[in-house]
């Protein structure tokens, strides 16, 4: 019997938000992922993710952890821990390529993600198919 899981409350691994992962996804085109976020039929979207064995399904969106994110970002990539400003924690990834790509954000799965966002705007990164 599947269950669902609440990736921000630590029953599995953390995974980028779902506004990013589709972002992500549909600059990318990476699949691959074993989890998914997941519309459901009344139209509601959930950050839960459940386990997909790498199948994207109609409903889904590949949900990407800082491992498959950082197997993907260039290798000049570092992911830091900044001081906390407040109660909130802050991330910053880095990638060391043309004039240099920071982005922040309070998780470090997000602050990849928004990364590989800004690295695909730059085309430093290239969606999968387009590679020359």
């Amino acid at each position: 019997m599947q269950t669902d899981v609440d990736v921000r409350a630590g029953d599995c691994m953390t995974v980028a938000s779902i506004d990013l992962c589709k972002t992500l996804f549909s600059d990318s085109g990476w699949i691959g992922t074993t989890l998914n976020h997941f519309r459901f039929h009344d139209g509601k979207e959930s950050i839960e993710a459940r386990s997909i064995s790498g199948y994207i399904s109609a409903k889904g969106t590949p949900a990407y952890d800082l491992g498959y994110l950082l197997r993907k970002l260039p290798a000049s990539t570092a992911i830091r821990k900044r001081p906390a400003k407040g109660a909130s924690e802050e991330y910053s990834a880095f990638a060391a390529v043309r004039d240099g790509v920071v982005a922040l954000d309070s998780s470090p799965e997000d602050a990849a993600a928004k990364l590989a966002i800004e690295l695909f705007k730059r085309a430093v990164l290239t969606r999968v198919g387009d590679e020359t």
